[in-house]
């Protein structure tokens, strides 16, 4: 899910992402980028290019430290993991606690899945310095049926929302926003499509390894 910005004040009870607002706000003459990526940085902070537009859009970093619960900005996580299910759309379960909504926390994917990650050093290749590629393996578990299931709704290294997609016999994570470092943590947030039902898959610890 794209972030946005969200209009979270609830005066009556009613289905979560009837009360979402986009934002018009702008840096300068520069829109406020949809994702939190961004491939440049300078004094007045993170910036993406896209090279498909030819355009700039200026990261804003308010809305991409606010807390949220996997890809859903704008909501809490429900404090009370006893808390049952209200409510459920395409951005997951939805609970009720202390009169407003909140999102429940997805539930640890119970699959073995493996990763392996390459950061390319070749000066000719794109974005040299920050490019990485994290790809996962289903170990014991039919990746095609997997696939008819689970949508992959989220993918996130070292904090960053980052293109996550299914590529071949697995799932696939690109991102511009690598920094050297052997102690990398990766999450995946899968979706039921017929419930809807989030499931989370974490590492820990992911090393890199260099190539070029």
């Amino acid at each position: 899910m794209k972030l946005q910005s969200f209009v979270i004040a609830i005066t009556t009870l009613v289905a979560p992402m009837t009360i979402i607002a986009q934002s018009e706000e702008k840096f300068g003459n520069y829109t406020y980028c949809t994702e939190c990526k961004y491939n440049y940085r300078d004094a007045d902070g993170d910036w993406f290019y896209s090279h498909s537009t030819e355009s700039w859009c200026k990261v804003d970093e308010v809305k991409c430290q606010e807390i949220s619960c996997g890809p859903v900005r704008g909501f809490p996580c429900c404090n009370d993991t006893s808390i049952k299910v209200s409510y459920s759309d395409a951005d997951g379960e939805w609970g009720v606690e202390n009169k407003k909504w909140c999102l429940i926390e997805p539930t640890e994917l119970d699959v073995n899945i493996g990763v392996f990650a390459w950061h390319d050093e070749n000066p000719m290749s794109m974005e040299p310095d920050h490019g990485a590629i994290f790809c996962f393996e289903f170990i014991d578990f039919s990746f095609a049926d997997f696939k008819k299931k689970y949508d992959i709704v989220y993918g996130e290294v070292n904090g960053n929302h980052e293109k996550s997609f299914y590529d071949g016999g697995g799932v696939r994570i690109e991102t511009f926003n690598y920094e050297k470092n052997d102690n990398n943590n990766v999450i995946l947030i899968f979706k039921d499509k017929k419930t809807n039902k989030r499931y989370i898959k974490k590492f820990s610890n992911v090393t890199v390894y260099v190539t070029g």
